[in-house]
């Protein structure tokens, strides 16, 4: 049996992490590795930042994907597997798929960016978005799984129900950096990534759609249950969505749910303050 303590955004700030999971002893919160979900702070002047810490390995096993705030061509030219062994980071690739402790686990980075324009290479498959063929790829992969027990995002998919609401700040930007370029974000009261939508529509024709689907990017917090599937949406972990407290989500691997603590928050680098989910 295994619990992995779920984190959202980190933007590079890796001592916060450090914090938190120093806060899950002082707390009892018993936990063997973490799954954080993306914009994880992928550019090399924050990389080299680890070199400068006190510690440039975390504490446990912290498995990773893509955000959209990352430098995909630096990622994608990066040694993977020597992070294991320096900094105990575990990159995972989008369509990554795992068990761990009887409890099956996917991974899926990736997302559109919404306050500045599309980057990467198609061809090179360093976009910060999901591009098709990484969805048609990962429905492939998925059919020789019984089940999927939790997915990893980094954003959502739009217009089923998850019910993330987009900030009007972003209004202008969404129609200026998505829609002009052929990406769909869905009803602003139900927003997420297009290719997302198409990979849970993919998921639900193979019967194979996840118990619980945990994303970030939103800066926020929300559960919703869709069908079969619990979302969870799980703020930030370095307080750039203006609360500094982070209420602890862990998965127990071995029975294959998110466990929520309302009563228990983690401190990070930055001080207290309060949250509630919406």
């Amino acid at each position: 049996m295994s619990k992995i303590l779920l984190l959202g955004d980190c933007h590079g700030r890796f001592y916060n992490i450090l914090y938190i999971l120093n806060e899950c002893m002082t707390h009892n919160i018993d936990i063997s590795s973490v799954i954080q979900c993306g914009d994880f702070g992928f550019y090399e002047r924050e990389f080299a930042t680890l070199k400068k810490m006190n510690v440039n390995k975390f504490q446990i096993p912290v498995n990773v994907i893509d955000g959209n705030h990352e430098d995909h061509e630096w990622l994608s030219e990066q040694d993977h597997e020597a992070w294991k062994s320096s900094h105990n980071i575990f990159y995972k690739k989008r369509g990554t798929i795992e068990e761990i402790d009887g409890s099956i686990i996917a991974y899926v980075g990736g997302a559109l960016n919404v306050d500045r324009a599309q980057h990467g290479s198609i061809n090179k498959r360093t976009t910060n978005y999901l591009l098709d063929i990484e969805v048609n790829e990962f429905l492939e992969k998925a059919k020789s799984v019984p089940k999927i027990d939790l997915m990893v995002t980094h954003s959502c998919p739009h217009s089923i129900g998850v019910g993330m609401i987009g900030h009007p700040y972003f209004f202008e930007s969404i129609e200026k950096f998505c829609h002009n370029k052929g990406h769909t974000t869905g009803r602003n009261e139900d927003c997420g990534d297009g290719s997302l939508t198409k990979m849970y529509r993919g998921l639900s024709a193979l019967g194979k759609l996840p118990t619980n689907w945990v994303f970030g990017h939103y800066h926020a917090y929300k559960m919703a249950k869709v069908g079969i599937t619990n979302f969870y949406c799980i703020g930030t972990s370095d307080s750039s969505d203006g609360k500094k407290v982070k209420n602890p989500f862990v998965y127990d691997t071995q029975k294959k749910e998110i466990e929520f603590f309302p009563d228990k928050y983690l401190l990070n680098f930055d001080g207290y303050h309060s949250t509630h989910l919406k």
